[in-house]
């Protein structure tokens, strides 16, 4: 039994295990992290400690079991890799244990099972043969390099713990690594490049690269907070990763994690908040607030800290990153280079600006200066410049016109003419596509939607017009919207009423032209079908408009904020009220239940469906294309 004494502490605002025993009298401490910050439950801390010793323990014995009287070991390499790799789980880094394991248990683990070697009898040679055999299997140096760093580390662990006397791999020489050459974007690429991200969701991303010379995950973990707009810097102290694992039906799972840390001490810096960076870091978290306003409660508020979220509030990835920039290079014919190689094109601009060697490695936030060598070949002109001077290299002041300029007052009001034209179009589509749906649902003879089964109830008890009642029915939405709005409801709201009168004509032009009379119930639904769609596809063309909203809409979304439940309640709320009003309209006047059937309830499942199927695909193409991302 091993005599380990454990303790709580605080190290970086997280409380750390700190465990204290002797081997061969000599007192060891192994610090070892809960997982746990000050701010949570000291509690579950203290619980994870007594997890954390005995396992730690376990491990030990595990250790000593192998060992014989004369200190040699009985235990294959493979298996001590295996047996390393669970010992240092709780001391490294999620993302770099999965690298390790993912090594270990794959190619490390492959090899030496077939060509099995005791620990005690491990050679240099043995070592060599495994790299040659990585070589064959079509791996590269870098990466060979990685698997002896792992070798190494785990083989003095070994010496340390007295289970073999010394580390053969000191004694193997450092595969040889390929020889690095930085691809990079000149100026006018760069400009080239940030005309085609305009309006894109890697807008923001790019030109935070391409400024900042930012590693991919530098930039994903950028949070508001770290963001200094009366001072005008910006911090780089969080980062994004991905973390890929295989579980033990070797499928893959991957998860998106962020850290508290950036790579390495250097690579914390603050630097100067550039104009052009400033107006479209403001622009993004505007965007930001009326995309949570918009979703309520279905925004995704764990992340509301970062900058680079999507519309939904979620994290962008940093494979999503890589996947959409090939994406862009491909369509718009651009050179191919890889995202990281914009902090490549970083580092070039500012060398043919003059700037030194030293202050691009702060810029860039290099552990050591030989890394910032590697682009010493492009340009041998290295003087030292202020920081006003890297700022000015930064500008991309090019005979081209700057794509960061601000559009003139004519430029931009001939943008919103035809933005609002485009938009005015699409939506009076929408709306004709709309009435469409409706009609077609009335054809089915198999129950209408809640919403338009209050008109035609009225229409087919006293033989009325479908499109006037139908307008009627909207206006006293409309006042009902009202009602409860009371001095928050605004006058353009009332551009509803012109807006439900043009949407009955076409019902009426369809109602009338439309002759369709499905016989079999085949018919009928597939009839059904189609009404549900097109009604689907008009009502989301319509609201992704964001001009005037359908009174049906608008009165749901009112109800939703008055219940303090948001737009689907709402919603429900609505349709369960016009479908009562509609079946005691029905049973009343002639005591039988009229356009209510299984027509109904399945335009109630799938409507919404078909909506949010129409904006996984063709929401932003179409707002793209009317110009809303640019104007909002």
């Amino acid at each position: 039994m091993y005599n380990i004494t454990a303790y709580l502490t605080i190290k970086n605002k997280t409380f750390y295990t700190v465990l204290t025993y002797y081997v061969d009298g000599i007192r060891k401490m192994k610090w070892v992290s809960t997982g746990f910050k000050e701010n949570e439950s000291k509690k579950k801390a203290e619980k994870k400690l007594i997890q954390i010793r005995d396992e730690f323990i376990n491990k030990l014995e595990t250790i000593a079991t192998t060992k014989i009287e004369d200190k040699k070991v009985q235990i294959s390499f493979a298996d001590f890799m295996i047996k390393w790799l669970d010992m240092i789980k709780h001391q490294v880094e999620e993302s770099t244990y999965t690298g390790y394991k993912r090594q270990i248990e794959g190619r490390t683990k492959e090899y030496f099972t077939k060509n099995p070697v005791m620990l005690e009898d491990l050679k240099p040679v043995h070592i060599l043969d495994f790299y040659n055999w990585l070589y064959s299997q079509g791996l590269k140096g870098n990466t060979v390099v990685k698997y002896h760093a792992n070798i190494r580390k785990a083989l003095d662990y070994a010496v340390q713990t007295d289970l073999i006397q010394s580390n053969p791999a000191t004694k193997v020489g450092r595969p040889q690594q390929e020889q690095f050459i930085a691809d990079y974007y000149n100026e006018e690429e760069l400009n080239n490049l940030f005309k085609f991200v305009k309006d894109t969701p890697l807008e923001l991303i790019v030109y935070l690269t391409a400024f900042y010379g930012l590693r991919r995950s530098e930039v994903l973990g950028i949070r508001w907070s770290a963001i200094d707009f009366e001072n005008k810097t910006i911090t780089i102290s969080h980062k994004v990763v991905t973390v890929t694992d295989e579980n033990e039906n070797s499928k893959t799972k991957t998860k998106t994690i962020t850290k508290r840390k950036t790579k390495n001490k250097s690579s914390y810096r603050t630097l100067p908040l550039f104009k052009e960076i400033e107006e479209l870091l403001l622009y993004t978290r505007k965007m930001q607030e009326y995309y949570m306003s918009i979703f309520k409660e279905s925004y995704n508020k764990q992340f509301k800290d970062f900058v680079c979220v999507d519309e939904m509030g979620n994290l962008r990835k940093p494979d999503y990153v890589s996947h959409k920039f090939k994406e862009i290079l491909k369509n718009n014919d651009l050179r191919k280079i890889r995202f990281h190689d914009l902090r490549h094109s970083c580092a070039t601009l500012l060398l043919k600006k003059g700037i030194s060697l030293r202050e691009i490695q702060d810029w860039l936030g290099h552990s050591s200066s030989k890394t910032t060598e590697r682009y010493a070949h492009l340009d041998s002109s290295t003087k030292i410049k202020s920081a006003t001077a890297i700022e000015n290299a930064l500008s991309f002041n090019t005979n081209k016109k700057d794509i960061l300029e601000r559009e003139s007052e004519k430029e931009k009001r001939k943008r919103t003419l035809k933005t609002k034209c485009t938009r005015g179009i699409i939506y009076f589509i929408g709306l004709i596509v709309l009435a469409l749906g409706i009609v077609l649902n009335t054809k089915t003879l198999l129950g209408v939607s809640p919403i338009i089964s209050i008109p035609y109830n009225i229409c087919h008890i006293w033989h009325l017009n479908l499109g006037a009642i139908t307008f009627v029915f909207y206006c006293f939405c409309v006042l009902i919207e009202a009602i409860l709005k009371g001095k928050e409801f605004k006058l353009y709201e009332l551009l509803q009423i012109p807006m439900s009168l043009v949407t009955s004509v076409f019902i009426n032009i369809f109602d009338q032209y439309l002759n369709i009379v499905p016989d079999t119930l085949g018919q009928k639904l597939l009839v059904l079908f189609f009404a549900i769609v097109v009604t689907g596809i008009g009502a989301a063309t319509m609201v992704n408009m964001k001009l005037v909203p359908n009174p049906a809409d608008a009165l749901a979304a009112t109800i939703g904020d008055k219940l303090g439940k948001g737009m689907g309640i709402g919603k429900n709320v609505f349709d369960g009220t016009c479908f009562c009003t509609s079946g005691i309209i029905g049973l009343v006047f002639t005591r039988h239940i009229i356009g209510l059937g299984i027509g109904t309830v399945l335009a109630v499942i799938f409507t919404g469906r078909v909506i949010a199927v129409y904006n996984y695909f063709l929401k932003h193409p179409m707002q793209n294309l009317a110009g809303i991302t640019a104007e909002l």
